[in-house]
Parts: structure tokens; C-alpha cells; sequence
């Protein structure tokens, strides 16, 4: 909102890489684990086209579908970089951890 250049444009503010929801449900249970927490994450795999059936009748299960296995999600965030001068100094994964650690 300060950067004239920025006016009328579409930044994506976002790692370039998306994580799947079992990378991000692994990397929650050791990393909080590491941390000194003792929660129990059950990390289960469902067949996609298992959940792509089931979404046909459940609206929840149809917007996770993007994030079941190995997302291809890439994101291009060189906007952000060269119009606000952002420079990304964590990995997706250092700040899922550092959030979860501040929720908790």
C-alpha cells in the first residue's frame, strides 16, 4: 500500500512450493516432538481415488483433494520479491513449526 509500483497488482505472498497435508501432519509430529511436546498426530494416508469418491457427497473432503498427496503447486512469488523487496528468510517447513509453537 506504500510502494506506488504495487498499485493494481496481484503479489502472491507464498512460499514456491506448496506442502501436502501428510508432509505437513510429518513435519508437525517431529518437529513438536523435538520441541518437548508429546502430542499424538496420527498420520494416515487415504487413496485418491477413494477420496475422490467420497468427495462427490462431502464437501470437505473435495476441497482437500488438491492437498492429499504430492502437491504440483507452484507459486511464483518474484513480485514480491522485486516489487516490495521481500526476501524470504525461512523455510515452509521452519514456519508451519514456529507457528504451531506459538499457538500452542
Amino acid at each position: 500500500m506504500q510502494r506506488p509500483e504495487a498499485a493494481n497488482q496481484r503479489i502472491i505472498l507464498s512460499p514456491e512450493t506448496a506442502i501436502s497435508f501428510l508432509d505437513l501432519g510429518t513435519l508437525l509430529d517431529k518437529g513438536l516432538k523435538n520441541s518437548g511436546y508429546d502430542y499424538k498426530i496420527k498420520l494416515r494416508s487415504v487413496s485418491n481415488w477413494l477420496l475422490g469418491i467420497v468427495s462427490w457427497f462431502n464437501s470437505e473432503a473435495k476441497s482437500t483433494l488438491p492437498f492429499t498427496k504430492r502437491p504440483n503447486h507452484t507459486f511464483d512469488n518474484s513480485r514480491s520479491r522485486v516489487i516490495l523487496g521481500i526476501e524470504y528468510k525461512r523455510t515452509p517447513a521452519e514456519l508451519v513449526l514456529e507457528t504451531a509453537l506459538s499457538l500452542i
